[in-house]
């Protein structure tokens, strides 16, 4: 990043001590879409960290900015959620690395975020990262060279001499010590000419990226385990960013949904306690229908309305759905149609076309109403019986699920008189006419609505 002039410049410095200069990669600017150091239409990154593009249509470049010279769009994006909380700030702008005070930042960034398997500069230097077996076994120890590895390994360490650039930091690096006062250890590996890669054995390899749980699980479905884990090698989800986890599972297994305490699911009503000499009572079942769905607009010609009922095989990238009277594109990975256009996640796949123009939205098909069974015209008296306080009777569960447990009971009165007591209050004898309709309804209700 200095100048690397071979005069002396204004303030005659030698080369080393010349400074920043460069805040964009030599041969590189704005101007030249060249797509460098771009993961943009393959593997993990074009999806989880999507190119920005420019008016041509063309990608971004992410060659080198700043004083640490951060390349990649993985890179770009990562680090832009590190700051901002959204991938695309400088995925969409990464200008910003080179004119802004995310020059150093970025750096900064760098140098402290470790990048499984590879450890952070900073835990290579104060000791917090050990090699282990399997780094030895790759030539990596502690060492300025390992630091090298870190920044540019694939460029300029296994080569089995030294580089041109890593000869530039060694003799820097040097030169900076001396300048300080420090003393380098004899023993202290500079180069990293014999170093391997950073494997996913090594003491780098820190878990905090989820991936799929490959794993069998016999009691699921097709042997899925419906879960992801922990590893240590960099993937699209990251166990320190709030809701990755979910998103890993939905890419992998479809639409979730998420449950945050199972402590506030319903529970079944207890069975009721039998009384010596009081009949049970006949209660008919309990049908809850399910809840309308909000009906999508009439629009003439517009795309097929977006369906949280996910399939992979409903959405390719590009594909137009509609909602809530608006038209929203795919842009990013499949797995994102799966959520809600207009919401946070969904923002992440889905891209704003327009505004539909739209009839009178679809009334929900109403649910077909329970018509009471006829009430008996002359029912035998029972004799009146004064009982001991009992638990309400369970209704039967319906089969048909419901997010919302109900507590409303069956408008179909039982043709049988209940004799299902109320705590301290005695049974009479049913009435005829409309207003024994209205006494057995009390009698099924109140059980139901003390349970509440």
């Amino acid at each position: 990043t200095g100048a690397n002039t071979a005069d002396t410049n204004q303030f005659a410095n030698p080369i080393w001590r010349q400074g920043l200069y460069w805040v964009r990669e030599m041969h590189n600017d704005e101007e030249k879409f060249n797509g460098a150091y771009s993961r943009c239409d393959s593997e993990w990154p074009s999806w989880r960290y999507p190119c920005g593009r420019q008016p041509s249509g063309e990608f971004k470049s992410y060659f080198g900015r700043g004083a640490k010279q951060l390349s990649w769009n993985y890179n770009y994006g990562a680090f832009s959620e590190a700051m901002f909380g959204d991938p695309t700030v400088l995925l969409n702008d990464p200008a910003q690395v080179a004119d802004t005070w995310l020059n150093f930042a970025s750096a900064i960034w760098f140098y402290i975020y470790p990048q499984p398997p590879k450890p952070s500069m900073l835990h290579v230097i104060d000791g917090t990262w050990q090699p282990n077996a399997a780094d030895a076994e790759r030539g990596i120890g502690h060492g300025f060279g390992t630091t090298i590895n870190i920044i540019n390994g694939a460029f300029e360490c296994g080569k089995g001499s030294t580089t041109n650039q890593a000869r530039n930091r060694i003799a820097y690096y040097k030169l900076f010590s001396e300048h300080l006062g420090l003393v380098i250890d004899p023993s202290e590996e500079l180069d990293c000419a014999n170093q391997g890669t950073f494997s996913n054995d090594g003491a780098g390899a820190l878990k905090f990226y989820w991936d799929k749980d490959w794993g069998w699980n016999a009691d699921n479905p097709g042997g899925h385990t419906f879960a992801c884990q922990v590893v240590g090698y960099q993937f699209a989800y990251n166990a320190l960013t709030p809701g990755d986890y979910e998103q890993c599972v939905n890419y992998f297994f479809g639409p979730i949904r998420v449950i945050e305490n199972l402590g506030d699911q319903p529970e079944p009503s207890p069975s009721p306690t039998p009384t010596e000499g009081v009949p049970s009572p006949s209660v008919p079942p309990t049908s809850t229908p399910l809840p309308s769905p909000t009906p999508e607009p009439v629009c003439p010609g517009a795309p097929k309305a977006w369906s949280e009922s996910f399939s992979w095989s409903d959405y390719q990238i590009g594909d137009l759905r509609s909602h809530q009277g608006k038209v929203y594109r795919l842009v990013n990975h499949i797995a994102f149609g799966a959520h809600e256009p207009g919401t946070a996640l969904g923002n992440q796949g889905w891209e704003f076309v327009e505004e539909l123009e739209c009839d009178t939205p679809i009334e929900p098909t109403p649910s077909p109403s329970v018509t009471p069974s006829p009430e008996p015209t002359n029912p035998v008296p029972s004799p009146s019986v004064t009982a001991e306080p009992t638990p309400g009777p369970s209704t039967t569960p319906s089969t048909t699920p419901s997010t919302t447990p109900s507590t409303t009971p069956s408008t179909t009165p039982s043709t049988t008189p209940s004799t299902s007591p109320t705590p301290d209050t005695p049974v009479q004898p049913p009435r005829t006419g409309s207003g024994s309709w209205w006494f057995l309804l009390l009698l099924v209700g109140l059980p139901m609505l003390r349970r509440k």
